[in-house]
């Protein structure tokens, strides 16, 4: 008789509700979706073409339009000075009707925040909730203030096995109208539901300094030209509002760059190997598939890639930290 031997670890692991993962969700490619958005850092950015990608556009549609439809994840789209743009928020616990007024009203305030026009919201396909009347005739009224209602219906629902602490995780999605289907759609997940009305833009020298720092750490890894394109498309964004933290969004876009041109390497070498050559002679030095060396090898590159940019990440955020700290304290003493 097999036996299945569950290993539990004590850090580095997410806390997940059982009721989605156990009884609700009835397509694993849902229940792995869920998982692996809901295990990423507070402040990880990826890019849902990543997804596309890694574990291909069906399995994610797929698995996106049941967590739809069950209000695990619930969004709303919406014209941001003459872009089309949508915003989504992610969580173990399908969200309720206060929940989803709540979340639209605070990113529209946010938004108008920061000096940009919210105009003709929408709720997305295959969510169960709609938008109150109320809040789809606010940003009409000349970005007028959102007045908030106070509610008392819990955060989390299933309080019989809810975990104590559970995190509810933001995706803020960039659309171009374009027709490229592969558009980057930007993906960051944050656990402060106020953070994105209450921080203030960084100013010019923040931006060039945060570049530097994060070209420094990458040197090496990617070519000059590659690093600055990917750098002036991430300060556009920035600028136009559409994603709350530069840092990180500039240093996944970086990661993800580097990542599609190793890969895009990686292919080269396989057609390269695959091309017949006539001075070439290829003899057998083991009885292993040559196919199974290209295989570890390939598998150890991309352990001791991923390793590495970890790494990278880490260094970085303690830099940027001091940074900050230190910024901080020049600013209160100046007060």
């Amino acid at each position: 008789m097999s036996t299945i031997i569950k290993r539990r670890h004590t850090n580095q692991y997410a806390q997940i509700h059982n009721n989605p993962l156990q009884h609700d969700l009835k397509d694993l490619r849902a229940i792995g979706l869920l998982s692996h958005l809901m295990s990423l850092p507070i402040d990880w950015i990826i890019y849902k073409t990543q997804l596309y990608h890694k574990y291909s556009r069906k399995n994610i549609d797929a698995a996106w339009r049941e967590l739809a439809n069950k209000n695990y994840i619930i969004g709303f789209n919406c014209y941001l000075d003459g872009k089309k743009q949508s915003f989504y928020s992610v969580s173990d616990i399908p969200f309720t009707s206060e929940e989803f007024s709540s979340f639209i009203r605070e990113t529209v305030e946010g938004l108008m925040d920061l000096g940009i026009s919210v105009k003709s919201l929408s709720s997305i396909k295959d969510v169960n909730l709609t938008i109150p009347n109320g809040l789809t005739d606010v940003p009409s009224v000349h970005q007028s203030k959102i007045r908030k209602e106070v509610t008392t219906v819990p955060k989390v629902q299933y309080s019989q096995y809810s975990t104590f602490g559970t995190s509810t995780k933001r995706i803020y999605t960039n659309k171009k109208n374009t027709n490229n289907k592969d558009d980057d759609l930007t993906i960051n997940t944050i656990l402060n539901e106020r953070e994105i009305s209450s921080k203030n833009p960084i100013s010019d020298n923040d931006i060039l300094w945060i570049t530097n720092k994060v070209k420094d750490i990458f040197k090496g890894k990617i070519q000059a030209r590659s690093f600055n394109s990917v750098s002036n498309k991430c300060i556009n964004n920035y600028k136009k509002g559409t994603v709350p933290n530069y840092e990180n969004y500039l240093i996944t876009s970086i990661e993800n760059k580097i990542e599609e041109l190793e890969i895009r390497r990686e292919r080269e070498k396989t057609l390269s190997k695959l091309i017949p050559s006539t001075k070439k002679n290829n003899h057998r030095k083991e009885i292993v598939p040559d196919w199974l060396h290209q295989q570890q090898e390939s598998q150890e590159t991309q352990k001791q890639y991923k390793s590495d940019i970890e790494e990278d990440r880490r260094r970085l955020m303690e830099v940027l930290q001091k940074y900050k700290s230190s910024k901080r304290k020049g600013n209160e003493t100046r007060h």
